[in-house]
């Protein structure tokens, strides 16, 4: 029986849940937190259009998929490969590329000029198979970890700046704050998508907004971590990093802080200085459709 390749549609997600479970057993990375609500919600974090996105079918059931969102990124609009997933016995076929090749027609038809993903510089087989594909790399990121007993806790009380809970949406008030743009998956964009809480912080100097952090609970993620220029080294990142740990200092699990650039050494030596442990890295691609 050959293989079947369809458009998913949104009542498509419990199988689609169901499928990723067994795809991602054995992933070099836990995905253990991603129950079929919080795979919706990253869907929806990612701008995931399932009309755009692919399934592969054999005897009638779902071995594969590949999830697309759309948005304008970089200034074009764009394709973000927000997870593709093969079952194990079926890897080996050719499949993540003929679901590519099945999609892009119709990307080209709603007027998508680029597609972007991130794939972990583990996988060197998928990584030549997209280079052959045409995709060049454009950037490589690298992720950490922490549990927050790990990080030394400091008294509120001694703060030097004013740490408050802020709207995501004022987050654009720090957009310039970053010296590289933040992944798709980390974008202010993809932080205002999300549907459900995100913990949001700003920190202060009077009424200027000189620093912020975004944690995501339901993907145990944090997403942001930013100083505005004029008022780095002055341990502002440090207290919004303490003062989020001063609230979440029940959490057992594993806090990921995932797609730091590679080059931003001074980010790097920050997030290892206060326990962070390096994970794994992974290359952003890019391809001009």
């Amino acid at each position: 029986m050959e293989y079947q390749f369809k458009n998913l549609k949104k009542e498509d997600l419990p199988e689609l849940y169901q499928t990723s479970v067994k795809a991602f057993s054995d992933y070099a990375v836990d995905m253990s937190y991603m129950t079929e609500e919080n795979l919706n919600y990253r869907c929806i974090k990612n701008n995931v259009d399932f009309n755009k996105s692919v399934a592969v079918y054999f005897e009638n059931k779902m071995v594969g998929y590949t999830l697309i969102g759309i948005d304008n990124w970089q200034g074009v609009k764009s394709a973000f490969d927000a997870g593709t997933g093969i079952i194990k016995e079926h890897r080996g076929k050719g499949l993540a590329g003929k679901m590519f090749e099945f999609a892009v027609p119709l990307l080209k038809d709603h007027g998508v000029k680029k597609f972007w993903l991130e794939v972990l510089q583990v996988n060197e087989k998928a990584i030549k198979a997209y280079q052959k594909t045409g995709f060049k790399i454009t950037r490589e990121f690298d992720c950490f970890r922490i549990k927050p007993p790990e990080l030394v806790l400091s008294d509120k009380s001694k703060f030097k700046y004013c740490i408050k809970r802020i709207d995501k949406r004022d987050l654009l008030l720090s957009e310039d704050f970053m010296d590289w743009q933040p992944s798709w998956e980390n974008s202010l964009m993809a932080i205002n998508r999300i549907p459900n809480s995100v913990v949001s912080y700003g920190s202060f100097i009077g009424d200027e907004l000189v620093g912020t952090f975004v944690y995501y609970p339901s993907l145990n993620w944090i997403m942001n971590i930013s100083v505005k220029k004029e008022f780095r080294r002055k341990g502002i990142a440090t207290e919004l990093l303490h003062y989020f740990f001063n609230e979440f200092k029940s959490q057992n699990n594993y806090i990921k802080l995932i797609n730091i650039d590679h080059r931003d050494d001074c980010m790097k030596s920050f997030i290892k200085k206060n326990g962070f442990e390096f994970t794994i890295n992974q290359y952003e691609m890019a391809l001009d459709l």
